[in-house]
């Protein structure tokens, strides 16, 4: 099922709205010819890595915000809508519980879709107009170990964070309104964004774990980054499959 319904998801406007936000290291490029201090990038001389630019912008977008609310409006948009407009009876042979699974599968297959078409456009970005900048190192992976380590708690934090803020947003919106959806997966990715500067529920985030890590263990702390998105989604699941049966037409 899930072929079909990635269909539809990418037939809606919404949806395209999201990927133009994958373009969006490309303004770099853009910028540079512009009198304009506007999307400015520095740092030590020959300190940044392509791998770590990448790692850059997608930190930015989990901090726009923008992007996480376009792929929120494009679920709820596929999801409660077509739950209190009735188009979910035309699955009415197939479990619900698979219907709304596969909508979110699909969910998170086009924020797959999304962040591959991201880290092309840092790539070419970075070998385009940041290898020239005299901040830049010229390789693709961190000149050491500890670079790639922060790297890889900082990406994987953020980016599954994302993921469950997606499964989570599908699953209220079953039964919760547009607004309040809305409002909920915000304040979810707001307070993913500043996990890592709360001391008292950074541990609850994927992303919280960027200024601890060293004292936990890189490890260890990865296998606990994968371990709470699992209990996320796992929870979200429970919840969604007791909505599910509520749903009426």
């Amino acid at each position: 099922m899930i072929k079909p319904i990635l269909k539809t998801v990418y037939k809606k406007k919404e949806a395209w709205i999201c990927i133009l936000f994958s373009l969006f290291p490309l303004l770099l490029i853009i910028t540079s010819f512009l009198p304009t201090n506007f999307m400015q990038v520095g740092g030590d001389v020959g300190a940044l890595s392509c791998i770590e630019f990448i790692d850059a912008v997608f930190g930015v977008e989990f901090q726009m915000i923008l992007p996480g609310i376009a792929f929120m409006y494009l679920i709820v948009t596929c999801m409660h809508d077509e739950i209190k407009k009735g188009i979910l009876y035309i699955y009415k042979d197939i479990s619900y519980n698979k219907v709304i699974l596969n909508k979110t599968l699909a969910f998170i297959c086009w924020f797959f879709i999304f962040s591959i078409v991201l880290i092309i456009s840092s790539i070419i970005t970075y070998y385009l107009y940041i290898v020239n900048q005299d901040y830049s190192s010229g390789t693709f992976l961190a000149s050491n170990t500890e670079d790639m380590k922060y790297v890889a708690i900082s990406f994987i934090g953020n980016y599954l964070n994302c993921i469950v803020n997606i499964v989570i947003v599908s699953v209220i919106s079953i039964t919760l309104g547009n607004g309040l959806t809305l409002v909920i997966g915000i304040m979810f990715n707001l307070f993913g964004v500043i996990a890592s500067d709360l001391e008292k529920i950074r541990y609850v985030f994927p992303s919280g774990y960027l200024k601890v890590y060293d004292g936990i263990g890189f490890i260890k702390t990865l296998f606990i980054i994968v371990f709470i998105s699992f209990i996320y989604i796992l929870l979200s699941i429970l919840i969604a499959k007791r909505n599910i049966n509520r749903i009426e037409f």
